[in-house]
């Protein structure tokens, strides 16, 4: 879990760079991989967050990318509290 918590962490700075940036289609690409990630470790919400954030970015919504990646982002910290509670 340790693998997937950081290349998680990675991968969530990673797309917001990509979002401040506006690159649409690194977004996608991300999203992409942050699902299949997700769904490996079982982490199926996050997985659907991804899904939904590479489908707005594949399509070039922006308010909605916008908006997913804010959701994927929540979904990550649900997954990363779940694995290691704040103290």
């Amino acid at each position: 879990m340790l693998t997937f918590v950081t290349s998680m962490t990675a991968s969530m700075a990673a797309v917001h760079l990509a979002i401040g940036a506006l690159d649409l289609a690194e977004v996608a690409s991300l999203a992409h991989r942050i699902q299949g990630a997700a769904r490996i470790c079982g982490a199926m919400a996050l997985g659907r967050a991804a899904l939904v954030l590479e489908r707005f970015a594949r399509a070039g919504e922006w308010s909605a990318a916008h908006a997913g990646a804010t959701e994927l982002e929540l979904q990550w910290q649900l997954v990363r509290n779940h694995l290691a509670p704040p103290l």
